[in-house]
């Protein structure tokens, strides 16, 4: 294999790795975001008083995730795999 080939073949392994960090990134990007507008959803609800059901709903859920959906979206990313919780 000549010097032009060779290099040829190192910039294709170049590229499909940088294609699979992207995937990875891209993955680990969706999981926090799910995570964050779940989150700001529920806080968003909180805010209701009364006789309004999605405020009284959305404390129920925050209290009972205690923070729950944030770790684990964290600790997904952190180690590079792992199941997505669909709560």
């Amino acid at each position: 294999m000549g010097v032009v080939a060779g290099l040829l073949s190192d910039m294709q392994d170049l590229c499909v790795r940088a294609d699979a960090e992207i995937a990875h990134l891209t993955a680990d990007n969706e999981r926090l975001r799910a995570a964050l507008e779940w989150y700001a959803e529920q806080v968003g609800h909180c805010r209701k008083i009364g006789t309004i059901p999605e405020g009284e709903a959305a404390r129920h859920a925050l209290s009972k995730d205690g923070g729950e959906r944030a770790r684990q979206a964290l600790t997904t990313t952190a180690d590079g795999g792992g199941d997505e919780d669909e709560r």
